[in-house]
């Protein structure tokens, strides 16, 4: 068998640094039914926010040392591809910064927090140019234009303290709704001229957080985001895409005060794969924020993939 040269179903919501260019390039292309992928990433930041970026805090210094287990398995939903993937952050986040004392001084706030992360499950459902291919089948297959459906739920069971200004959960539900569409251009999939265009707009909703920092309850606004990948392959294991995405959205209210603190900011990067053999490969992305108001994430991250696939 030729060598695969698509990652997994690779979403890694909010565990990836939204200055890291979010999901990542080819994260919705499909796979034959029946395969399962389990990918390890490391997700290194230095940013004003914790794992989620919408979590920015203005003035913060934080350092995210942050690894994601993810599993994923690809099948057939009335004849379209589908796939279905569990995601466990697990690290630590470090930070400090510069609050209000209750004289009117000023002093600096250093803490971390360590452990398990916010779990998230997604479900992607093909609904057009994405039909379910038993692995014969990918092989000859020639892709153009898809679209697709995305669900992703992510639980407030990573670790949280209302004490501490910075921590590695959120303390809340969150759901985000996305609509992944793309472009192969070059052949099949497994085509060493492949070149392929991909835009995923979504939108993410917050549960109220009942055990905010210094107070007793605070919600957020509807974070809008658009993804996008140019990615071309250069041979049949090395590929590499520029990558982009724009944010805006996020704006808190606490103890029904609003807290005018809309984030807008788009970040770009880098990212290159090699696949060392069918079932086993490398992806590395390095990315930043390139502009933003000044509520927005700043810094940039890099993040490294290994994914094995079955």
């Amino acid at each position: 068998m030729r060598l695969p040269l698509f990652l997994s179903l690779a979403a890694i919501l909010s565990a990836t640094p939204a200055l890291a260019v979010d999901d990542g390039p080819r994260a919705y292309f499909p796979l034959p039914t029946g395969t399962s992928t389990i990918n390890l990433m490391g997700i290194f930041q230095a940013s004003n926010s914790s794992v989620d970026a919408v979590t920015a805090v203005k003035g913060a210094k934080v350092n995210v040392d942050v690894g994601v287990l993810q599993v994923s398995r690809t099948f057939d939903v009335g004849g379209n591809a589908a796939g279905l993937f569990a995601v466990m952050p697990f690290g630590e986040v470090r930070g400090e910064a510069t609050l209000a004392g209750p004289f009117g001084n000023e002093f600096v706030r250093r803490t971390s927090s360590g452990g398990l992360g916010d779990i998230s499950i997604a479900g992607v459902l093909g609904i057009v140019g994405s039909p379910a291919l038993t692995r014969p089948q990918y092989v000859r297959h020639v892709p153009g234009f898809s679209l697709g459906a995305l669900l992703m739920v992510t639980a407030p069971t990573g670790e949280y303290d209302r004490a501490k200004l910075i921590n590695l959960g959120t303390n809340r539900w969150s759901f985000r709704i996305g609509a992944p569409m793309g472009w192969a251009l070059g052949g099949s999939y497994l085509s060493p001229e492949l070149t392929t265009i991909e835009v995923v707009p979504s939108v993410t909703f917050y549960t109220v957080n009942d055990a905010p920092f210094r107070a007793g309850r605070r919600s957020q606004a509807a974070l809008f985001r658009v993804e996008g990948h140019v990615t071309h392959n250069f041979s049949r294991a090395f590929w590499a895409s520029l990558d982009l995405t724009g944010n805006s959205g996020g704006a808190t209210t606490t103890d029904g005060l609003a807290d005018r603190n809309t984030r807008t900011w788009m970040g770009a990067g880098i990212t290159a794969g090699m696949n060392f053999s069918p079932a086993f490969g490398v992806t590395a992305t390095y990315g930043g924020v390139i502009a933003g108001n000044s509520n927005a994430p700043d810094g940039d991250g890099f993040r490294v993939n290994l994914r094995y696939s079955f």
